[in-house]
């Protein structure tokens, strides 16, 4: 039996895992280099790929030959060198688990290897079939039981040739990747003003390119903007570039060097806005918080309320969940940051009498406090109900059927509904 294995390292040992619950490793010096793919060759061996079952067969193959009923026969553990090879594509043609592996020969072979493989053993996938098909069968069970024969050849040929597509992906993607390492190493080496920083920004095109860039031009951005309105500025130039914007939106690199000097400033007053369906988040950085409505200065990392708009624009207000209250509190009105905070929704009241019957019925009825989310269209393997299905045996899902209820049925965090409640 063949078998293909990536080899790890562990204490400066390489070490493979043929069953996941161990890793099993070489005799020393005898080990393949961690990183590479080798080909295990147990022959004989038949079974589960399992621990005790690997060690059963290494200590018959080790003590073959040794006699005598008083003779020990010593326990094997480790791998000797003449159990494995380095894998070769034609390997993938014997080995009991090639689809497991396909994914991983871009990491072990190169597209001239792939190519000649496909070359010198696809025609012969094709001559398995015609030879099929020229067979003379006794009867359709017998044909298609010689189809199932040859049906394991045939495909891992063709799961071996399909991968040289991936394979030539990487090839493309690591030349990409030395070449943007190479361009941002020279351009370092004397100092740079801002529009070059952003050409540069946009000419490199490989992902680890674009992390090593977005790294380095953060930094620059951070040295180069005295204060936030500064930063606002360079952003504003940045968003304007379509494609740089896409590509720095979402890499942390760029902003973590800059992001806790940076105030959005209002850019709404006057307005009516309604916080029906707003929810508190965690302000993301990102260009589209240039685009959205701002009540208040809006500051990356900390909380603020937000009404659904278009991606990450919409409408941000400075402050948390606790604003909702406020405005019910002052009538469904509340004047706040040069704007008019309303809500269109219940009565606060009203909800947290609704949310306490929410926790009395789940603690009690399990199944008639589902009932009351019937008209939500709730999606049938959302989690509340093998919540309810759990609460009827074992009383702590009652208090996680409870909080899940709650906010779908009133919109209110179920904690703060809780904390209203005192309970």
């Amino acid at each position: 039996m063949k078998i293909l294995l990536l080899v790890d390292e562990y204490a400066d040992r390489p070490l493979v895992r043929v069953d996941w619950r161990q890793a099993q490793y070489f005799r020393d010096g005898e080990g393949p280099r961690p990183g590479s793919m080798i080909t295990l060759d147990l022959p004989g061996f038949k079974g589960e790929l399992e621990v005790e079952a690997i060690v059963a067969w290494l200590t018959k193959d080790e003590n073959r030959g040794i006699g005598g009923l008083f003779k020990k026969k010593k326990e094997v553990h480790e791998f000797s060198r003449r159990h494995w090879e380095y894998t070769e594509l034609d390997d993938l043609l014997e080995a009991v688990n090639t689809r497991n592996m396909i994914w991983n020969l871009s990491e072990h072979f190169t597209v001239e290897e792939m190519v000649e493989f496909e070359r010198r053993r696809m025609p012969e996938a094709w001559e398995l079939v015609e030879a099929w098909k020229k067979r003379a069968f006794k009867s359709e069970e017998k044909r298609y039981q010689a189809l199932r024969e040859i049906e394991s050849d045939f495909v891992n040929r063709h799961a071996v040739a399909h991968a040289a597509g991936t394979v030539i992906e990487k090839t493309i993607s690591d030349y990409e990747t030395r070449r943007d390492e190479a361009l941002l190493e020279e351009f370092l080496k004397k100092p740079r003003r801002m529009g070059a920083w952003i050409d540069l920004a946009e000419r490199l095109t490989s992902n680890r390119g674009t992390v090593l860039v977005a790294d380095a031009f953060g930094k620059f951005v951070n040295e180069e903007a005295k204060d936030s309105e500064a930063l606002l500025k360079i952003l504003q130039k940045i968003h304007g570039r379509e494609e740089l914007r896409e590509r720095l939106t979402w890499q942390r690199g760029f902003w973590k060097h800059f992001e806790r000097r940076l105030a959005f400033p209002a850019n709404v007053d006057g307005e009516e806005i309604d916080i029906s369906q707003a929810t508190e988040v965690v302000v993301p950085s990102h260009f589209d918080l240039l685009e959205s409505k701002r009540v208040g200065v809006i500051t990356p990392g900390r909380r603020a309320l937000r009404v659904p708009g278009d991606r990450w624009r919409g409408t941000y207000i400075k402050g948390g969940r606790g604003l909702k209250f406020e405005v019910e509190e002052a009538g469904g009105a509340l004047r706040k940051y040069g704007c008019t905070l309303v809500s269109s929704g219940g009565s606060i009241q009203e909800l947290l009498r609704e949310a306490e019957e929410l926790i009395l019925l789940s603690n009690l009825a399990p199944e008639q406090a589902l009932q009351k989310i019937e008209d939500l269209e709730v999606p049938s393997d959302h989690p509340v109900f093998d919540a309810a299905e759990r609460a009827r045996e074992d009383y702590r899902y009652a208090r996680i059927l409870a909080d899940l209820l709650i906010e779908l049925r009133t919109g209110i965090d179920a904690t703060v509904a809780r904390a209203r409640l005192g309970m």
